[in-house]
Formats: C-alpha cells, structure tokens, sequence
C-alpha cells in the first residue's frame, strides 16, 4: 500500500521583531498578505483590507471571562466594550453605503473572514478571474474611503 504524503502549504517568511529576535511567520495566515507576497496587491491596498478586517473583527461578539462583574466608574477610563462594537458597527454602515452591498460583501468575505479567491468564486458563483478584478477595484476603493477620512 502506498502513502500519499499531504500537501505542506506553509510558506515561511523569517520576519525581524527586534534586534538579534526573529519570528518564522507564515504568510499563508491571511490571504491579503499571501496576495501581497505574490505581488497581486500593493501594500496600500493590503493596508485598506487589513483596517476594514480590524473593524470587522470589532463586531464580532465575544465571549470574556470577567470576575469584576460590579464596575463602579471612579473617573477612570473605563471603556465599555459594547461601545466599540456600535462605532466599529457605524464604520461598516457607512463602508458599506460607500462600496456598495455587493462589494461590501466581496470585501468582508476576503478580508474578514479570509475566504480566497476560489471559494468567493464558488459561493457567489462567479469565476476566480472576476472575482480578483473586482477585489482589487474594491480594495482600491476601500483605500480611497480610508485615506479621505470618510472612515477613519
């Protein structure tokens, strides 16, 4: 009988943190950043995903452990998480008002909730070629919402 050795997808990219202290990452964690590797997408695009990914993130609910039940608010700064979810929620409002709900849904299917190209494809039953165009023409326009200060 005989074995069929799996598929090793890693792509490890030896990245400085500090001086003399380096991290193998691998840049297949996230799709926006294996696009920037192969040179799909430029690095003001990768930032306009990875912001739009970080608000994104925001609104997803969570579940925390807290022993500290009875907060009493002593004038310190005490910030309820609940509060960044609504303006992270705002944010998306208006992204999604600006791009539009198709690439608004385009956008938060790669860049937050790291489907590739192919899967987008199969979901929405559109192909990978037309898919990558109008990410990048989403991406481009995200960027353009991002450094306006539309969103910020």
């Amino acid at each position: 009988m005989k074995f069929i050795k799996p598929l090793d997808r890693r792509s490890i990219k030896w990245v400085l943190i500090r001086r003399g202290r380096m991290v193998a990452k691998n840049t297949n964690e996230c799709w926006l950043d294996t696009n920037l590797d192969k040179g799909y997408i430029t690095n003001d695009l990768h930032c306009a995903g990875i912001k739009l990914r970080g608000i994104y993130e925001k609104t997803k609910p969570k579940s925390i452990v807290s022993y500290n039940t009875d907060r009493i608010d002593t004038g310190n700064t005490f910030v309820d998480n609940n509060v960044g979810r609504l303006h992270a929620l705002d944010k998306l409002k208006k992204i999604t008002k600006e791009l539009g709900k198709a690439d608004y849904q385009l956008t938060i299917l790669h860049c937050g909730d790291d489907y590739s190209y192919g899967e987008i494809g199969k979901k929405l039953n559109l192909t990978r070629q037309t898919v990558a165009r109008r990410m990048k023409v989403s991406l481009s326009n995200l960027y353009y919402i991002f450094n306006k200060g539309i969103v910020r």
